[in-house]
């Protein structure tokens, strides 16, 4: 996905009476001093796309300008497919609305262009990721990448060394490499002793 521009009114500090855009390039660099907007740049492309903030908050009060009581985010953005795309997402009071190319939609529509909210914001704000505990960092990750069949690692293994691997596809990393420290650290006790 490439993302052409934003247009942000009502959004963080940003009032609803005035209509922010930028535009990006190739390579656009967004910088300034404290307070200027930056990070509201950044919640803004989140917010459109996945309906949370950056960090992955999900309560819009926190995000709208604090003297407006409407707020939209709209984005041209370029598809994976090469389509030019525009997603508007609006806070109407407590109303919200997504629309892509003026027609409303699901936030489950959304998945063909971000996947899922976990992967738009783990790619597109790596800190994000870095706050997922490690069990969910690991499915995240297991479900955007794929892993090779029990079968096809066997395969792969020198015929000699095969002989010391787990036979069956439940076979579990994690569980075999915790059962192996137990085993070390009893033969080093029984050492000591």
């Amino acid at each position: 996905m490439y993302i052409k521009s934003v247009k942000i009114s009502g959004f963080k500090n940003v009032p609803e009476t005035e209509t922010r855009q930028y535009d990006f390039f190739d390579f656009t660099r967004i910088q300034g001093e404290n307070y200027t907007g930056k990070t509201s740049i950044g919640d803004a492309l989140c917010w459109v796309f996945t309906g949370r903030s950056s960090t992955g908050i999900s309560s819009d009060y926190i995000l709208r300008n604090n003297e407006s009581r409407n707020a939209f985010v709209e984005v041209e953005f370029i598809s994976n497919t090469g389509e030019t795309n525009q997603l508007k997402r609006e806070m109407n009071g407590s109303n919200n609305a997504v629309y892509l190319n003026d027609i409303p939609v699901k936030e489950t529509e959304l998945s063909r262009f971000i996947g899922t909210p976990e992967i738009f914001l783990s790619a597109f704000m790596i800190g994000y990721f870095h706050r997922l505990t490690p069990k969910a960092a690991k499915e995240l990750l297991m479900n955007i990448i794929p892993f090779p069949s029990h079968s096809s690692i066997m395969n792969r293994v020198e015929a000699d060394l095969r002989q010391y691997l787990p036979q069956n596809e439940d076979f579990d990393s994690n569980g075999l490499l915790k059962q192996k420290k137990i085993e070390i650290g009893r033969a080093s006790c029984r050492e000591r002793v």
